[in-house]
């Protein structure tokens, strides 16, 4: 058992890499990296955060319940070093969000152009969450089809209907008895595009027709997810001026 101090030390430190609601670090350097991508750059190596998301929450119980002075000193400072990177890293995405838009530069596309690439991908069962039937496509199996995954995630951001589905709300395309969404990240960032049949029994629920006091936990919490808290408007793509609409009480 860890004593009140030293349990203070790992809260911060778990918040600050873990917390995908807040943009936990390590989220938001694979947030950074599938933005490189999407520009067209591959990301160093010295990026890999494949082993904080291995260990991230577990705990070595041998360890000793009171560190001695000089290590909790050493790790309180790389923790204020890790939050100003932090700071800068979601600085730097804002930036590059502010000065090349996905609108900018992903094509405009339609319906037909869904359909084709529809079936030109593999649907992965979702097997982890067989009360939640669904599939689903990964950005990275098939590189070659980047830009279209990207543009397919755009449309689905901003033509899909607002919908809430575990604590967020988020953009669900109809195409063909089917219904597709992303996880609600900024698109140059998306790297999973789901879908479930229409009318499934766990399918998301539509919005009331006057958005409530109810609703704005979910619009908050995906906003954060967007890490759009904080943000000036116009930061944040498409979903993110439909889901401040929400707050401000306007049309989705």
């Amino acid at each position: 058992m860890l004593d009140r101090e030293s349990h203070e030390l790992y809260r911060e430190a778990t918040h600050l890499v873990a917390v995908p609601e807040d943009g936990g670090l390590s989220n938001l350097i694979e947030a950074a990296k599938e933005t490189l991508r999407a520009y067209g750059v591959e990301p160093p190596v010295a990026l890999d955060v494949g082993v904080w998301e291995s260990q991230r929450t577990r705990v070595d119980r041998e360890a000793d319940a009171h560190p001695d002075p000089t290590t909790a000193v050493t790790l309180r400072a790389a923790l204020r070093e890790a939050e100003t990177w932090h700071r800068e890293l979601c600085r730097l995405l804002d930036a590059i969000d502010r000065l090349a838009p996905p609108e900018a530069w992903l094509p405009a596309w339609t319906l037909d152009d869904a359909r084709a690439y529809i079936t030109l991908v593999k649907w992965q069962f979702a097997r982890t969450m067989p009360l939640s039937p669904h599939w689903y496509t990964v950005r990275g199996k098939r590189p070659e089809l980047a830009p279209r995954f990207l543009a397919f995630a755009q449309l689905i951001q901003g033509q899909g209907v607002l919908k809430t589905w575990g604590g967020y709300v988020r953009a669900y395309l109809e195409v063909d008895g089917f219904e597709y969404w992303t996880m609600g990240a900024r698109v140059p960032e998306t790297v999973i595009i789901n879908r479930a049949e229409v009318g499934s029994d766990r399918a998301a629920r539509p919005l009331p027709p006057v958005p409530n006091a109810r609703l704005r936990p979910d619009v908050e919490r995906s906003l954060a997810y967007r890490r759009l808290g904080a943000s000036p408007d116009g930061i944040g793509g498409t979903l993110g001026v439909r889901l401040r609409a929400l707050l401000s009480g306007g049309s989705s």
